[in-house]
């Protein structure tokens, strides 16, 4: 007859894969865990491990990280420096001039025209939940680009002075100053 040899296996207890004791195996709670559940979990279950690992890792490895943040600094230059030029400010101008001529392209209060001068006023004076939920100006003026009904409900235009004038008749220009 013929000699059966059966080697040692071992159920792992997250994965409960069969694999034999000649991998690595973990003590984890009742059982063991096999060396692929123990590379994915190891941070989640020592989480000390993994600050403790990293800031070793940085003291001994500075010039190493150093060459690394240098080398992609240098291959990511140039879109870095297409994006800080001014190209994403195109998009900005489009939603605005399309929005002044949805709203009308004039002050409500003089009739002033002038593009440079013309500001988005909300009729509610609650431009801070826009703000709140938008966070940037882009993202106000995409979002009313998209949603034109809404903006002819919320927003008005008006010239810079009116605006002001405005502001003062509701005793709101100096609401950040008390």
């Amino acid at each position: 007859m013929e000699s059966i040899v059966v080697e040692n296996i071992r159920v792992c207890y997250l994965c409960q894969s069969n694999k034999t004791y000649k991998k690595c195996w973990y003590k984890y709670n009742s059982g063991y865990i096999c060396l692929n559940c123990y590379q994915q979990n190891r941070y989640r279950i020592n989480p000390v491990l993994k600050i403790l690992q990293s800031k070793i890792y940085q003291q001994n490895n500075r010039e190493k990280q150093n060459s690394y943040v240098r080398k992609s600094y240098l291959k990511n230059r140039d879109i870095r420096n297409e994006r800080l030029s001014g190209n994403h400010n195109i998009h900005r101008k489009r939603y605005r001039i399309l929005l002044l001529e949805l709203l009308g392209n004039k002050c409500i209060r003089c009739g002033f025209s002038d593009s440079r001068a013309l500001q988005f006023d909300h009729i509610n004076d609650d431009g801070y939940l826009d703000r709140k939920l938008l966070k940037n100006a882009q993202g106000i003026l995409l979002y009313y680009y998209k949603h034109q009904e809404e903006a002819k409900n919320k927003l008005q235009i008006m010239c810079a002075n009116c605006n002001w004038i405005k502001r003062f008749e509701i005793n709101k220009h100096n609401q950040y100053n008390r």
